[in-house]
């Protein structure tokens, strides 16, 4: 509650403001004394939020259908009356209350815990004092003078909880009245952009609208106690993170949004040092740079996955990386395997296998001759790089082999189709492949017809596949290569574009599905599957990435969105 109030104020004492941003020499956080645990920024971001308004996207959205639809509404209607009783008081609506905050530099600390917490604002402090009067009559005495204006400082309020003052310039508002007293008349103390995590923090940082700063060894313990991951999988896909973060000082995020004539583009950047004194083996099985990709992207591609994993090394430092509790399940997958695979997981797989991990997802086409599930599922493909594999081929037909016997145990079980093995070749490249027989063909074919499990040997690259199309599609995307941006340790890519046509091809089915999991009408069905289908025209590009490399570990996400062309249905 005393943040929300702390939030709250800081938000009514800027709604008389000047909307244009004034120069500012130096960072209003240099107010904020030293010894912060927390630091949220807010650069600025009325000036970014008029330019996305007024962007070619901006003004789409605003003369969109469900904007003009909401106003028309009862909840938009409310929402006009209340902005006409705000203009009533401030002359400019709430429109104008919230250009007129994101106008002003504000900057927020918590010290140790959040109910100790100071925020400071660049103000008008004429135009704050005459709000602050105007509130009085309101609050009914809830309002209280601390301590009266002085050649100190300013005068000192207090209500309920909170403590603020406000001068020419700077408004301070805190939850603590020792906090406030600091800022409200500094004597010579330090600043929080002294502390060298923070200085370090925001450099990395940049010219960020928005930056917050964590100090993980004050409230990182609950990872801390989380210990090493639990199981192979867990650690394959956190990497480096999994082990580095609990140990690591601070954590800092920046946020950035521009628009151009294409869109607007929302990069957000987290970053952690690594521990000064770094695990050989977590250097050794996680960190470093995704390689140049031997292939090209498959037309209709919906993203990939690619991921920078040394599996022998995971498995030579295994109980260094994976705990106690997890050590048991691993001696269980090594039988497995030995089992299923014909061949010793540690003498002959991990030898032989690289260290980069890619997952391929396509949107798949229908020839014309096949009746295709109610559900259409996308295909997909793990690949992964081997060495000498001349000695792999038996092997892998073996295992395929063994996983169609596997199948067809459970789908005799289960009243199932049964699976048929075969082998075709595509461009010299032998293929493994499968299908599943159906005795009934007028029926509609159930799920699992979705898939042709299959495995080849592509390009020095071990290819395990849901249907045998998407195989083809890599044998002929061998001979081109996609390259990773520099320093990527791991990587999801979306194509935003694809994943709404696999969407809308299997609309009428998520609308039953609607209808059947929701109670509701169709037509409620069907504008609630429209709308997931309507916001993806927005988008044009979405990725996240990780770097584990030079003693830092960083996440970035990319979101940008675009002015859609005409609807196609």
């Amino acid at each position: 509650m005393r943040a929300l109030a702390l939030v709250s104020l800081v938000s009514i004492s800027v709604l008389a403001q000047d909307a244009k941003p004034k120069p500012v020499a130096v960072p209003i956080a240099s107010r904020l004394p030293a010894g912060a645990t927390a630091l949220l920024e807010f650069r600025g971001v009325a000036g970014k939020l008029r330019a996305l308004l007024a962007s070619p996207l901006g003004q789409q959205l605003l003369a969109h259908d469900a904007v003009q639809a909401f106003r028309a509404s009862d909840q938009g209607r409310k929402l006009l009356m209340g902005d006409a009783f705000v203009r009533g008081i401030n002359g400019t609506g709430i429109m104008g209350v919230l250009d007129a905050l994101a106008s002003k530099d504000i900057a927020i600390a918590v010290y140790d815990t959040p109910q100790k917490a100071l925020a400071v604002a660049r103000v008008d402090g004429v135009e704050i004092k005459k709000l602050i009067a105007a509130a009085t009559l309101f609050a009914k005495g809830q309002i209280q003078i601390v301590e009266p204006e002085s050649d100190a400082g300013p005068a000192l309020y207090r209500a309920g909880p909170i403590y603020y003052s406000v001068d020419n310039e700077l408004l301070v508002v805190s939850t603590v009245e020792a906090l406030a007293r600091q800022v409200r008349a500094p004597t010579g103390r330090a600043s929080v952009l002294g502390q060298a995590n923070i200085a370090q923090a925001r450099r990395h940082a940049g010219d960020a609208d928005v930056f917050a700063y964590v100090d993980l060894e004050t409230y990182g313990k609950n990872l801390a106690q989380n210990g090493k991951p639990k199981d192979l999988a867990q650690a394959l896909l956190l990497g480096a993170f999994a082990y580095y973060v609990p140990q690591a000082p601070w954590a800092g995020v920046g946020l950035r949004i521009d628009a151009d004539e294409n869109g607007w583009n929302l990069d957000v950047n987290a970053n952690s040092p690594a521990p000064e004194k770094r695990q050989q083996p977590v250097e050794d099985a996680f960190c470093g740079t995704l390689p140049t990709l031997p292939f090209r992207l498959p037309e209709r591609t919906l993203g990939v996955v690619r991921m920078r994993r040394s599996l022998r090394s995971v498995w030579a430092h295994r109980e260094a990386l994976i705990a106690d509790v997890g050590i048991p399940k691993l001696i269980e997958f090594e039988s497995n395997f030995s089992n299923i695979t014909y061949m010793s997981f540690v003498e002959e797989f991990l030898p032989n296998v690289g260290e980069e991990f890619v997952l391929i997802g396509t949107r798949r086409l229908w020839k014309a001759d096949e009746t295709a599930p109610a559900i259409r599922m996308p295909q997909g493909a793990i690949l992964w790089p081997i060495r000498n594999k001349k000695n792999w081929a038996t092997k892998v037909q073996l295992t395929f082999n063994q996983f169609v016997s596997i199948i067809n145990f459970n789908q005799g079980q289960n009243g199932g189709d049964p699976l048929l093995a075969s082998s075709v070749t595509h461009k010299d490249v032998v293929i493994h492949t499968s299908r599943y027989h159906r005795e009934d063909a007028d029926k509609r074919p159930p799920f699992y017809m979705n898939f042709t499990p299959s495995v080849a040997i592509v390009n020095d690259h071990l290819v395990v596949a849901s249907t045998v199309d998407i195989v083809r599609e890599l044998i002929d995307a061998q001979n081109g290569e996609t390259a990773a941006l520099g320093g990527v340790n791991a990587g999801v890519w979306l194509e935003p574009g694809e994943i709404r046509l696999a969407l809308q091809e299997n609309r009428e089915t998520l609308v039953a599905q609607s209808m059947l999991e929701d109670g509701s009408s169709r037509a409620n069905a069907e504008q609630k599957i429209d709308v997931a289908l309507e916001l993806a025209r927005y988008v044009r590009d979405v990725r996240v990435t990780t770097k584990a490399a030079d003693g830092k570990l960083s996440v970035s996400l990319r979101l940008a969105l675009q002015t859609p062309e005409k609807r196609t249905r």
